[in-house]
């Protein structure tokens, strides 16, 4: 039963847990890569603020995936490894980056499908003024409420609460603090956890998922998205 699971666990052992997450991982190699670069005196804030941003882009668009979600995620890393230049240059002089994401979404090995839907979530964040990324850290409400607004979906929608997960992954690094999530942040329900919730208790919606996942929350005092963490890497 998962509260068995969440009961053997601490809190901090379970941020703890979160430092083996490949996705994590592969957030934090490309950032130690990237903030040893010289970028011509661009002032290490703006270079903070791109990397963050490229983080939520790839989130909103990281669904029905080829692969594994650990290597998209790697394959982003790579990427940004190799073209982080160019994003920030875009970003420097006021360049939108939309036709950069679309090239590296036709170029990636398992994010291929739904072409025209992830075209239309990168429009749509494009056209959306964000606020600063060490902003949103501080306040990672605001960042899922924002991105809610952009994106014209239901706030508990899976790739919004995906998204905040992974920004707070990168902004660990970036900022080099930990910022635990806000508890009103729903759990990204997608068929890794409804597999699992179907296990523990039967069939059930993906609201009664979310709802499930609240009580486990407030019971144990740990937010739904240091939950689903443990949930994807103890599974």
């Amino acid at each position: 039963m998962l509260t068995e699971l969440i009961s053997s666990y601490s809190f901090e052992e379970i941020v703890a847990i979160e430092k083996s997450d490949r996705q994590f991982l592969a957030l934090k190699s490309a950032w130690e890569l990237i903030k040893n670069r010289n970028f011509g005196g661009v002032d290490d804030k703006v270079v903070k603020e791109v990397f963050l941003r490229a983080v939520i882009y790839n989130s909103l668009i990281s669904y029905q995936i080829a692969w594994s979600g650990e290597l998209r995620w790697e394959e982003f890393a790579d990427r940004l490894k190799s073209d982080f230049d160019v994003l920030l240059l875009d970003f420097i002089q006021w360049k939108t980056s939309f036709d950069r994401w679309y090239n590296l979404m036709i170029t990636s090995k398992n994010n291929k499908r739904l072409y025209n839907i992830k075209v239309a979530r990168l429009k749509k964040l494009s056209q959306f003024s964000l606020k600063s990324m060490d902003w949103y850290y501080d306040n990672m409400i605001d960042l899922w409420q924002d991105l809610w607004k952009a994106m014209w979906v239901p706030i508990w929608s899976k790739t919004i609460c995906f998204a905040v997960k992974m920004f707070g992954y990168a902004a660990r690094v970036v900022f080099e603090k930990f910022i635990p999530y806000p508890l009103e942040v729903a759990i990204p329900v997608d068929s890794r956890i409804r597999k699992l919730f179907l296990t523990s208790y039967g069939p059930v919606s993906d609201k009664e998922i979310i709802e499930k996942t609240y009580e486990l929350s407030k019971i144990s005092s740990v937010p739904s998205l240091h939950l689903d963490s443990l949930f994807w890497v103890k599974r």
